[in-house]
C-alpha cells in the first residue's frame, strides 16, 4: 500500500517552486499580451498546443498581420495552411480546418468577442467546457486554458471549485511524475493515474502541479536532449528529492 506522506516534501517543493516560476515567469507575460492584443488568438493557440512544441503553438500571433475579430475573419484555410508551416507547425492541414471552425465558432457563439468564454463564466468547470466544444480541444487543452487563465490574467480568483483544476499531463509532466516515484514505470503513461495522484496529492488545487513538472521536464529533464540534474531543483544539489537522476 503506496504511503503518500512519503511525497509530501517533494509536493511542498513542487509548489514553492511552482508559485516562483509564475511570479518570475515570461509566458505569463506572453499570454498576457496575446489576450490584450485579442482574445481570439489565446483561443487559437490553444488550439494549435498539441503534438507540436509549446513555443511553436504560442508563437503563431506573430506571424498575424492582424489585430481585429473581423480580419480573422478573412484569413483562408490555404492562408493559415501557411501560417502554420511557416511557424514550423507539422500538422498544418488538420489545425487549419480546426481555426476556421473556431473563428466561426467564436464568432456565432460570442460575436467575436472570445473573452466571453472566461469572463462570462461562474466556475472552471464552465470554462473547460467552453474549451471542449472547440473542435480539436480534449480535455488536456482544455484544462490548460484554464490552467493558463488562473494563473496568469486572475481569472477565476472567486471561483468555488479550484479543487476540481486536475493538472494536464503532457511528456514533461509524466516524466517527472515517474522521476518523483509519484507512478511508477508501469504507470507512467497512464493520464488517469497522473490525473487522480495530482488530487490525491494536492486535493485543494491539483493543477498547481501542473507547471512545475512542466518547466522542470522541459529544461532541465529533457526527454530528449542531455539532462541538467546538477542545477535541476528536485536534483541532488537542491531539493534531492529526484527518486532516478541522471537516468533516462
Amino acid at each position: 500500500m503506496t504511503d503518500f506522506s512519503q511525497f509530501t516534501p517533494a509536493v511542498k517543493m513542487l509548489l514553492e517552486y511552482g508559485n516562483k516560476l509564475v511570479y518570475e515567469s515570461t509566458e505569463g507575460k506572453l499570454i498576457r499580451a496575446i489576450i490584450k492584443r485579442n482574445p481570439a488568438f489565446f483561443v487559437l493557440c490553444c488550439v494549435a498546443d498539441k503534438n507540436v512544441d509549446a513555443s511553436i503553438a504560442w508563437k503563431i500571433p506573430d506571424l498575424v498581420p492582424y489585430d481585429s475579430f473581423a480580419e480573422l475573419e478573412k484569413i483562408t484555410d490555404q492562408q493559415w495552411q501557411e501560417i502554420l508551416t511557416h511557424a514550423g507547425y507539422n500538422r498544418s492541414i488538420k489545425v487549419s480546418k480546426e481555426y476556421v471552425l473556431a473563428i466561426r465558432h467564436m464568432r456565432e457563439k460570442y460575436d467575436g468577442h472570445a473573452d466571453k468564454i472566461w469572463t462570462e463564466s461562474k466556475s472552471f468547470a464552465e470554462i473547460i467546457v467552453k474549451f471542449l466544444e472547440f473542435q480539436g480541444v480534449g480535455k488536456k487543452i482544455a484544462t490548460m486554458a484554464a490552467n493558463m487563465l488562473h494563473r496568469y490574467a486572475n481569472v477565476g480568483d472567486n471561483f468555488l471549485d479550484e479543487h476540481f483544476m486536475d493538472i494536464s499531463p503532457d511528456t514533461h509532466v509524466k516524466q517527472i511524475f515517474n522521476k518523483l516515484g509519484f507512478v511508477d514505470n508501469e504507470h507512467k503513461n497512464n493520464t488517469d493515474i497522473i490525473v487522480y495522484m495530482a488530487r490525491a496529492l494536492n486535493p485543494t488545487a491539483p493543477y498547481k502541479l501542473d507547471y512545475p513538472c512542466f518547466y522542470i521536464g522541459k529544461n532541465y529533464c529533457k526527454k530528449r536532449g542531455v539532462p541538467h540534474c546538477q542545477d535541476c531543483p528536485l536534483g541532488p544539489k537542491k531539493a534531492n528529492v529526484c527518486k532516478s537522476p541522471h537516468t533516462r
